[in-house]
Parts: structure tokens; C-alpha cells; sequence
């Protein structure tokens, strides 16, 4: 579906993983749209890599749009999705509109949860 509707997308966001094709080559749809992807990395990296180490004709994500869980990365963009109520003080004085994303890498991981899926839509807005 992806590839169908890939430049509907302002920014793409990925898994370290999925972007890749056998050989570490970028996905066909992901191709010359490497400016609006960007890569969930849970502890940061100073460039996309394989489990093998970098490959010449891997995806070209620049670090800074590397979003990690934890400010603990020089390199990468700390995006706070793992971050300790004390660390942010002026969260609670915030009023934010209710919203999520939920995510998930395939379709039968939403098997048999679709009772927590309404009930989290009916809460906030979110994309699926």
C-alpha cells in the first residue's frame, strides 16, 4: 500500500529494517525518497547499517534524522518517546490534544486486539 500512495507522504517513517531489499538495497518505492524518510533507532546510530556493517548501496539517511528513545545519542535526534515524567517538568502545565500513532510491522499483530484498537481510537485521534 505503500507504494501506491507513497507521494501522499510529507515524511516516511521506518524501523532500521524495513527499508531494506535483499542485498541491503533500498525498497523500490523507497527510492528518491530518501529526503523525507526518516529512521526509528532505539539507542541511536551514527549511520544506517546491516547487520553486517555499512554496504556501499544502503539506504542514505542522514543521522540527524535518526530519531532515537533516549537523549543519550551525539549523533541521532533525541525524539522522547521513552523519556521520564522528571525530565520534562513542563509537560504537565501542557495542554495537548489526545493523539497516537500506532504501529506495527505487520497486520497480524493487530489480530485478535481489535476491541483495544476502537477503544484507544474512541480516546484520541489516531493513525493507523
Amino acid at each position: 500500500q505503500l507504494a501506491q500512495r507513497i507521494d501522499q507522504y510529507a515524511l516516511i517513517i521506518l524501523d532500521p529494517w524495513t527499508w531494506a531489499a535483499p542485498g541491503w538495497v533500498p525498497k523500490p518505492p523507497l527510492r528518491g525518497n530518501e529526503a523525507r524518510i526518516f529512521l526509528l533507532d532505539f539507542f541511536g546510530a551514527k549511520q544506517v547499517t546491516s547487520p553486517k556493517g555499512p554496504h556501499p548501496n544502503m539506504l542514505k539517511v542522514p543521522p540527524e534524522r535518526m530519531l532515537t528513545a533516549f537523549p543519550t545519542s551525539p549523533w541521532n535526534t533525541f525524539l522522547g518517546y521513552a523519556i521520564k515524567p522528571s525530565q520534562m517538568p513542563a509537560a504537565a502545565t501542557l495542554s495537548k490534544k489526545r493523539q497516537g500513532v500506532i504501529w506495527g510491522k505487520d497486520a497480524k499483530h493487530y489480530q485478535g486486539r481489535e476491541g483495544l484498537l476502537r477503544a484507544l481510537a474512541d480516546s484520541c485521534d489516531c493513525e493507523l
